[in-house]
């Protein structure tokens, strides 16, 4: 089986809850399928998470996205936000660079399944879902 895993947020370290279930669930299900994880996160690029990254996991796709670090980025993005109808703790993890790597996965990869790792990342996937509903039939043929 080919699956997409999208996290909104780094998982390394793995030192909390929600990152030590996902990392589990994800070593596991890389070992017996097809397995690529998206992984964008806040701020500036961080090389060193992105070489752990792709060392526990080849062929990730890592890099900065989201809402930007420092208080006077965090207002602005906030301000952009405030009239969407999505509460800030999800628009907040929402970003065109991320809808397009999603989507350039799955025309590349055709998963089968793609999961969004917590709700924070769902707002990225609509186009996605739409996708692998319709490019699944056409690989299957």
């Amino acid at each position: 089986m080919k699956i997409l895993w999208v996290k909104a947020g780094k998982i390394l370290p793995v030192d909390t809850g929600g990152r030590i279930r996902s990392y589990n669930i994800m070593r596991h299900l890389a070992t017996r399928n097809e397995f690529t994880f998206l992984s964008y996160y806040p701020g500036d690029r961080d090389e060193q998470y992105e070489r752990e990254l792709a060392e526990r996991f080849p062929g990730a796709v890592s890099f900065a996205a989201g809402a930007p670090a420092g208080k006077l980025g965090l207002a602005m993005h906030y301000l952009t936000r405030l009239p969407g109808s999505a509460p800030y703790a999800v628009a907040k993890f929402t970003a065109p660079s991320v809808k397009r790597a999603v989507m350039d996965i799955v025309r590349r990869e055709r998963p089968d399944v793609a999961v969004c790792d917590f709700l924070a990342a769902s707002l990225n996937f609509l186009a996605a879902v739409l996708a692998i509903a319709v490019l699944k039939p056409l690989r299957s043929r």
